[in-house]
């Protein structure tokens, strides 16, 4: 029997998809898939970034990290995913198993660019990650997406605005997690562990 989410869940879903779905529940920034850049001129005095569309590592493993890019100059004949920039302090991300979330936040303001994952301490000498309180409104409207999405499992990634506001940024549908509770003090490997042995 398949536990979880199939490798294939983005493809099939989508980027853009899934952003409307999520519209629903949070708010989400300005968002734009365009060949040919059509539609780039709506981001006009705004902050964009290009992020990846596929959630996947390339051939030669390598990642796209967020990008602050200038969409009118960008080559025309490459699809894009392009978002504009969320003003904030911390990222926000909320690992979803089973009916439970747990939020996580890290603190932007000791990155040197926009995007955690090109900073991140492999070695886990520091703690990077806190634990994030999630109200219970929030906590509603995390079920109703991952229902909506059909998923039981995954890491929701959000930023906090500067009013308090969490605005959804993507879904990890089998994104990395460990990282977040290394030495299982917020019960995350246990969550999982009882999700498994309950689909067994």
């Amino acid at each position: 029997m398949s536990i979880g989410n199939p490798p294939d869940y983005h493809n099939r879903f989508g980027k853009m998809t899934i952003l409307g779905v999520a519209r629903q529940f949070f708010q989400v920034p300005k968002t734009l898939t365009t060949m040919k850049l059509v539609g780039v001129e709506d981001f006009s005095g705004r902050r964009v970034v290009a992020k990846s569309l596929s959630s996947e590592t390339s051939e030669d493993k390598k990642v796209l990290h967020t990008t602050e890019v200038q969409p009118e100059r960008l080559h025309p004949d490459y699809t894009w995913y392009l978002q504009e920039i969320v003003d904030s302090d911390w990222d926000v991300t909320v690992f979803y198993c089973n009916g439970k979330s747990f939020g996580f936040k890290r603190d932007r303001s000791d990155l040197l660019g926009l995007d955690w994952r090109a900073e991140q301490i492999f070695d886990y000498s520091e703690q990077e990650w806190f634990p994030f309180d999630i109200s219970a409104s929030t906590e509603s409207s995390l079920i109703g997406l991952s229902q909506k999405l059909n998923i039981e499992f995954g890491r929701y990634d959000f930023m906090l605005d500067k009013d308090g506001t969490l605005i959804f940024l993507e879904l990890n549908a089998n994104g990395q997690w460990v990282f977040l509770d290394v030495e299982d003090k917020y019960f995350l490997l246990d969550t999982v562990v009882d999700w498994l042995k309950s689909k067994s």
